[in-house]
């Protein structure tokens, strides 16, 4: 019994809805089977952790039935119906927290059921207007109010047409159809960030997905479309900064969106804070660099969420490795110290508990690359076993760095010569990080070659290449040209 989806639901429980469960199952409405009753009687002496070795289905019979023999068939009949009891538990926990579910089943129900003097009472009470401390303490979105809002007054255009049918329905009309829309393109506008993300990632051709072809096809008309609708268009106006961002990737479109976004992080639910600061986060690395410090923007944008408390999971309260280490990367490239062990302090133990080890040697190569130890940078980053593709194509130019710094030739060599194979099996790796993890070991290679033997022409060549292609690192690269021109040159 101790890998049963019972169990698995009953450790979810809190001390509360442990109690609130006994008393779900010991409700003759939910529940007529006693039998059912007294497994849980015996399960729950096992609270909290549901994972001692008496909750063997063989021995948890002969206590909660001594008198009776084993049963194989009885008890994992009786073990199916508790467990359908939690299923149903949690729905009932769910569905009592969700205001929104239930306005519309009760509107709903009240005119199925012919009460129609109470119907336009109640459908009269209910605003149309976003509740925060509500869609906040659901980790509703924006989203979520606006289709709650089409659904409400979808019903209330229908109940009006069939029974007053001489009512002006065209104002309801507007409102449910502004919802409607609404909600739309706010999808549309995450949906446009995703394709335009995950498909640089995935380096595939994004001309035939229907998302692009769809806002292609409405961009000229999206403006005035917006200016009809019956809502608050700020909401809107927000997530059409992503669109606009990801379509010309300027820095003047990049820094309309933040200015837009942190002007307006008021009116948002948190969960809308926190997918627009995403999208921002996204943005950056995307955009066609032309002034801006990419760098300092990814941590600012990172400081506005952790100052709008909307960094961690809202379900798992965790933050996600790739977010951790590219914030203690963006540190190092920025050669803040301090930035980095705060932020490491604050949030290594908001990981998943499996990967604290690694994040703490990843946080102790930084520090010690940071502070010019270098042999102890390169002992902390071969200790790492990170599983992310994304995250291993940054280690593997770190590393390549550190052996520079390490003067270890020889195994640079080796590593450059692993690199062909490890760009061949991740189909997860883009043109644009092949082209990168390339164009970062050829680099440092004319760079041990140069300092194995000056040439003060492929030092200019180097200086102006590195002005080409990079735009993070270029600080280290500039620093290793002219510590080789000092000693060499």
């Amino acid at each position: 019994m101790l890998k049963s989806s019972l169990l698995e639901i009953i450790r979810t429980f809190t001390p509360k809805e442990l109690i609130k469960f006994e008393d779900f199952v010991n409700s003759p409405y939910f529940n007529k089977n006693k039998n059912v009753l007294n497994l849980f009687n015996e399960i729950k002496k096992y609270a909290p952790e549901f994972k001692d070795e008496n909750l063997d289905k063989e021995l948890v019979w002969k206590k909660t039935f001594p008198d009776r023999e084993y049963n194989y068939g009885i008890m994992k009949n009786i073990i199916h119906d508790l467990t359908k009891l939690a299923e149903q538990y949690i729905k009932q926990l769910k569905f009592g927290k969700d205001g929104y579910k239930q306005n519309e089943y009760f509107m709903s129900e009240l005119a199925e059921r012919g009460l129609h003097k109470l119907y336009i009472t109640k459908i009269k009470t209910l605003s149309t207007k976003p509740d925060l401390p509500y869609l906040n303490a659901n980790n509703l979105s924006i989203c979520d109010h606006f289709n709650y809002i089409h659904r409400l007054i979808y019903g209330k255009f229908a109940f009006y047409q069939y029974y007053d049918p001489n009512q002006n329905l065209y104002d309801t009309m507007k409102m449910r159809d502004s919802a409607l829309i609404s909600g739309f393109f706010i999808h549309l506008f995450q949906a446009f960030n995703d394709v335009n993300t995950i498909g640089v990632h995935l380096n595939v051709d994004l001309a035939n997905n229907p998302v692009i072809k769809l806002i292609n096809v409405i961009s000229p008309a999206l403006e005035e479309i917006i200016d009809t609708l019956e809502v608050d268009p700020a909401y809107i106006k927000i997530y059409q900064k992503v669109y606009f961002t990801l379509k010309d990737l300027s820095e003047d479109r990049f820094l309309d969106f933040k200015k837009t976004l942190f002007d307006n992080v008021n009116l948002l639910p948190k969960y809308d804070i926190k997918d627009l600061h995403i999208n921002l986060r996204n943005s950056t690395h995307v955009l066609k660099k032309e002034k801006l410090n990419l760098s300092r923007e990814y941590v600012e944008i990172m400081d506005s969420q952790i100052k709008q408390n909307a960094i961690l999971e809202f379900e798992t309260k965790r933050l996600y490795i790739v977010n951790f280490m590219h914030y203690i990367t963006q540190c190092q490239i920025l050669d803040e110290p301090e930035m980095l062990k705060t932020f490491a302090d604050r949030f290594i133990n908001k990981l998943e508990p499996d990967l604290i080890d690694d994040a703490k040697n990843y946080v102790n190569f930084m520090l010690s690359f940071m502070n010019k130890d270098f042999d102890k940078a390169l002992n902390y980053i071969t200790l790492l076993e990170i599983p992310y593709v994304r995250l291993k194509v940054n280690l593997r130019a770190q590393k390549a760095m550190c052996l520079y710094e390490t003067d270890n030739y020889e195994i640079f060599l080796n590593e450059y010569d692993s690199l062909r194979h490890f760009m061949n099996n991740n189909q997860f790796l883009n043109d644009s990080n092949k082209k990168m993890l390339n164009a970062h070991f050829s680099s440092i290679k004319r760079l041990f070659n140069l300092r194995q033997s000056f040439d003060e022409f492929e030092h200019r060549e180097l200086r102006k290449l590195f002005k080409e292609i990079y735009t993070n690192s270029i600080s280290w690269f500039d620093e290793k040209l002219d510590e080789v021109k000092k000693v060499k040159g």
